[in-house]
């Protein structure tokens, strides 16, 4: 199954990213190390989705335009994000990465 990016889950994941080497009060060093470690996190929850995309939860299905979106946690410490994605036809599409106490359906 091939993975795509959406323009907005690249956007999430540098939003993030960029958060951790600028907003948190840490050492150049270490900003720069718990960015990577969470840009590791997320292409590894992406691969694991590749290879089993049925793992995911299925979400919103009260919402006809989101039918079909699933769900899928990061790894500790990065576990309060959530990917959200489809599947259509050979590709898993990565719709969105947002941490997961967010209004889900009021934000897509």
């Amino acid at each position: 199954m091939t993975v795509q990016r959406s323009e907005r889950f690249d956007a999430d994941v540098e939003r993030q990213f960029r958060w951790y080497l600028i907003e948190r009060d840490l050492d150049p060093v270490d900003g720069l190390a718990l960015a990577t470690r969470f840009a590791e996190a997320v292409d590894a929850a992406l691969e694991l989705l590749r290879r089993s995309p049925e793992i995911g939860r299925g979400r919103f299905r009260t919402y006809p335009d989101l039918a079909g979106t699933r769900s899928w946690r990061l790894r500790k410490p990065f576990h309060r994000f959530m990917i959200f994605y489809r599947l259509q036809g050979g590709f898993l599409s990565a719709e969105r990465l947002l941490e997961g106490h967010t209004r889900l359906a009021g934000g897509r």
